[in-house]
């Protein structure tokens, strides 16, 4: 139990990633529950050439001595104000040090930058889970339309936050001064994936801790893999084997009917694997290398499921969920109550179970020890194992009504730089390396699910495109199979919606 999640470890220091949507069912995830470890590691710097060196995400020294590139600016003790979710808000508010290591990190980033630029970082704090949408869309919505420069940047959940370009009121930050996005600590990938017509609204990065905490992996029960004689995970995950019909497989044989009464029982029975049908079934089809939305050659977004193995990814999906045995399939998002797919992980009752990495913390209770790999493959064919963050992650974006756009674009990529040289580092060697760690191999297999994060621009954009997004959760959660008519009696509405959304990148 000891050993946690060192797999977490290379985790943090992924390319950021977008992440799965939240929809009508997306459940509130757990705030990050800090450590108290109070020492770090530092990898020396390696060879090669400057740029290199500072792209190299895992070598410390090299991280702690990035060059930003930003003008030695007096700001003249201006305030720099972040509105930002009052149930995250750890990602910018640090009041002093306290010896937790990620608190305090938090602090000194902001201390070096007020102190380098002359500024004074302040928070505005509103509630800002999924449920609370609509009230932190109304106080942008209330801000604005008053015409008031009350905060420079805007921190809120990449589910909905969409929904403040759809109105107005954000601004192409490709036009914001000094934010460096083809810097190691900015998403590039996720810049890709929303920018339009030169125009992107939205961005994350380092300065974004919720964003490492939401990337999906699977947890397996390392007691059961022994006592089943399961094939060593980490072994068919090196040789490429692990895929969703070994899963399957392996699932099927692990069933066992504790009470003996004949059905499968949340409260009693043995599974092979635990799930809601919510985000963390969504994460399959981005596993499988099939994202809800794709760009044609003119960089312009299509709906792209419509294809045969969609088809056949929903048809085994369902058969996985529904008519294997040992596979428990909550329909209650994550974290709602009654949340008994990872009551039944952590009481050594299921042998798999899919979570956000950075939930590893929370199963810190299990007497039974556990390791992390990645989502499966769809085949031994397919090259790389592939996944995505849940959106409960911070983007990032300027109301329309930010005066100084030099000092915003300033204070927000020194945060973000700040962010990758302290906070993170803090967040990955100590809180996760150092507490949390389990084992090395976890450790190898967090390298090869950072390497695999993937981007579905339909997921960030899921609340104008209605159930485009989700029609896969739905189809499972409704025990329906046929992809094809249910995607094609929805098409071309989904066409209309996306080509409304398309028309705000003009």
């Amino acid at each position: 139990m000891k050993k946690a999640i060192s797999v977490l470890t290379v985790l943090l220091f992924v390319f950021l990633p977008l992440a799965a949507c939240g929809g009508e069912s997306i459940g509130e995830k757990p705030m990050l529950n800090n450590p108290d470890s109070n020492s770090a590691e530092n990898d020396d710097a390696g060879g090669g050439s400057e740029e290199a060196a500072e792209n190299d995400i895992y070598n410390m020294k090299a991280r702690e001595n990035a060059k930003d590139g930003l003008p030695e600016t007096d700001f003249r003790g201006e305030t720099f104000s972040v509105l930002q979710r009052s149930e995250w808000n750890y990602e910018f508010f640090s009041e002093s040090e306290n010896g937790d290591v990620v608190n305090d990190a938090v602090y000194k980033r902001n201390l070096v930058v007020e102190e380098r630029f002359n500024v004074k970082i302040e928070t505005i704090e509103t509630a800002g889970i999924w449920g609370q949408q609509d009230n932190f869309v109304k106080r942008v919505q209330s801000t604005v339309a008053a015409g008031d420069d009350e905060y420079n940047i805007i921190a809120g959940y990449a589910a909905y936050m969409p929904r403040l370009q759809s109105a107005g009121y954000v601004i192409n930050l490709n036009e914001l001064p000094y934010l460096s996005f083809d810097k190691p600590w900015w998403s590039k990938d996720l810049m890709d994936n929303l920018t339009i017509n030169g125009k992107m609204f939205f961005t994350t990065g380092d300065i974004a801790l919720s964003l490492w905490e939401d990337i999906l992996a699977i947890y397996f029960n390392k007691q059961m893999i022994q006592d089943y004689a399961i094939e060593n995970p980490y072994e068919l995950v090196r040789s490429g084997k692990w895929t969703i019909d070994k899963l399957n497989e392996i699932c099927r044989d692990v069933y066992s009917d504790v009470d003996g009464d004949g059905k499968a029982s949340e409260k009693t029975d043995i599974f092979g694997y635990a799930t809601d049908t919510a985000n963390l079934v969504d994460n399959l089809f981005n596993a499988f290398g099939e994202p809800s939305i794709r760009k044609d050659s003119n960089g312009i977004p299509y709906l792209a499921q419509n294809t045969q193995k969609m088809t056949d990814i929903t048809e085994k999906t369902h058969e996985f969920l529904w008519n294997n045995q040992g596979v428990y399939a909550n329909p209650v998002a994550s974290a709602e109550p009654e949340n008994l797919y990872k009551y039944i992980f952590e009481e050594g009752r299921a042998m798999f179970l899919p979570e956000h990495l950075g939930n590893a913390s929370t199963l810190r209770s299990m007497e039974t020890d556990f390791g992390i790999i990645p989502y499966p493959k769809w085949n031994e064919q397919q090259e790389n194992y592939l996944t995505a963050p849940v959106a409960y992650y911070t983007l990032i974006a300027v109301p329309t009504t930010a005066q100084n756009l030099e000092m915003t674009g300033v204070i927000t990529e020194a945060l973000c730089v700040e962010s990758y040289k302290k906070v993170i580092p803090a967040f990955y060697e100590v809180a996760l390396k150092t507490k949390y760690s389990r084992d090395e191999e976890s450790a190898e297999m967090i390298d090869i699910i950072r390497n695999g994060v993937v981007f579905d621009f339909g997921a960030i954009y899921c609340t104008q495109l209605d159930t485009a997004f989700h029609l896969f959760r739905i189809l499972m959660s409704d025990k329906k199979d046929n992809w094809v008519s249910q995607f094609e009696k929805n098409e071309a509405r989904y066409n209309k919606l996306l080509e409304k959304l398309v028309e705000t990148f003009q």
